[in-house]
């Protein structure tokens, strides 16, 4: 499911419109994407199944 996150950018509108206006920083989803969410997707922490 994280995989599908990163490649259809599913939540990008949401974060640009919402969650970017709660941080302290500037920070892209681009950045969030390539130091948060791939990182996590590449442990397999989560086993989705369909």
């Amino acid at each position: 499911m994280l995989q599908d996150i990163i490649t259809t950018r599913f939540y990008e509108r949401d974060y640009n419109d919402i969650t970017k206006k709660l941080l302290y920083e500037d920070v892209s989803y681009d950045e969030v994407i390539d130091k948060g969410i791939k990182i996590v997707a590449d442990w397999n922490l989560f086993e989705y199944k369909y």
